[in-house]
């Protein structure tokens, strides 16, 4: 909503897998994050108190945007391929973790016409996140789920909706660097040009899956703010950090997890391959 016309924004949440916690994210106007840079300034700003209090008169209004679900589902249905999705009889599992991942995928799943069983799908305001422990239970689950249904994929969204895991058809868990190897393989094999955004963190799998499919790595730094700068480039495809944010850059340059559901339901789609056979397919990565 951020990136639609206003000047920047103002996010609070808590720090994956600390409840107690309480984190104020500072979003510029194209909706990411600030760079290292500006979130030290901001910081030695605030610590010397070097700023003017605002007098009454200065003080502006809240405005409250209405229809945000519905705005935010029509502009993600428009710019994401979406090509075969209704007609294709998948059937999926979306765990939404009682997150705000939920308040969107009833509308979202409606007008995709996807045959999808969602579990977890109510707001719980006293889990606003999760340890790896209760993660790993709930993907447990998810795969037991997805085996005894039958379905061809399931997901599991952070109780924020940013990042997603994946599990197989035969109810395995994908983790998370090979998810990103799964993605990066779907995307290029239908894109076969552009570059895709990594960390130097990821494993020399990714080049060797992109070069296959004839595209590059632009490697960028850990930091989310370098990823989304590549991510917002015009012949960047794909965007990733390895631990299940995905950047969709038709839609978004920063980690959006219903988005990279939305293309992951097309990308399978069209590919008629299972994720199984797309992970077995990629060369392992071995470490001495």
């Amino acid at each position: 909503q951020t990136a639609r016309g206003s000047a920047g924004g103002i996010m609070i949440r808590t720090s994956p897998g600390v409840p107690d916690s309480v984190d104020i994210m500072f979003i510029d106007e194209r909706g990411a994050d600030l760079s290292q840079a500006q979130q030290r300034k901001l910081d030695r700003v605030y610590a010397r108190q070097e700023y003017r209090r605002a007098f009454p008169g200065e003080i502006g209004d809240l405005h409250f945007p209405s229809s945000v679900f519905d705005s935010y589902t029509g502009s993600l249905l428009r710019n994401v391929d979406v090509d075969g999705i209704a007609d294709s009889g998948l059937k999926v599992v979306v765990d939404a973790s009682n997150g705000s991942a939920g308040l969107v995928l009833p509308s979202l799943l409606g007008r995709l016409g996807v045959d999808a069983l969602t579990i977890n799908p109510g707001l719980d305001e006293a889990r606003p996140t999760e340890s790896a422990e209760t993660r790993r239970a709930g993907l447990v689950r998810l795969g037991e789920i997805v085996s005894s249904a039958r379905a061809a994929f399931g997901v599991r969204f952070d109780p924020v909706g940013e990042r997603l895991s994946l599990v197989d058809e035969l109810g395995r868990i994908i983790e998370d660097d090979r998810a990103l190897l799964v993605l990066l393989d779907l995307v290029a094999a239908e894109r076969r040009s552009g570059r895709v955004a990594l960390p130097v963190t990821t494993t020399r799998v990714a080049e060797q899956v992109a070069a296959y499919h004839g595209t590059q790595v632009e490697w960028t730094t850990t930091s989310p703010d370098d990823l989304t700068r590549v991510g917002r480039e015009e012949d960047t495809i794909f965007g990733g950090d390895g631990r299940g944010g995905f950047i969709v850059p038709e839609f978004s340059s920063v980690f959006d997890g219903t988005a990279a559901f939305v293309r992951l339901i097309g990308l399978v789609e069209r590919t008629q391959l299972t994720l199984s056979q797309i992970d077995a397919r990629i060369p392992r990565a071995h470490v001495l």
